[in-house]
């Protein structure tokens, strides 16, 4: 096993059971590692951007290590009562992925 594969088996475990962190060694002698941390099927467009320039890519090892996880919380059944309740000045959306639950 390479280092990077050693590396990623040993040190990036998987936040849950039903995702997979998956290794593109570029070469093995490069220490340059891009962490792509976008939830698990996100990575996609970046990493063939990063595929197709054949410079970027013969230096570096790229890692999909999905870092977030979305998930309902326990008080999801209230978010649309809450919001419709009374006016709000803001209301703060992180991310795309965020926005799709309202």
């Amino acid at each position: 096993a390479s280092q990077s594969d050693a590396f990623a088996s040993s040190m990036l475990q998987p936040p849950s059971t039903t995702t997979t962190t998956t290794l593109y060694a570029a070469n093995d002698d490069h220490p340059v590692i891009i962490a792509m941390t976008r939830e698990e099927g996100k990575n996609e467009k970046l990493l063939k951007k990063i595929q197709q320039d054949n410079q970027l890519w013969s230096q570096v090892d790229v890692i999909e290590l999905p870092c977030i996880a979305h998930a309902s919380g326990p008080d999801y059944d209230n978010l649309a009562s809450t919001l419709l309740s009374q006016k709000w000045n803001y209301v703060a959306i992180t991310s795309p992925e965020a926005a799709k639950v309202l």
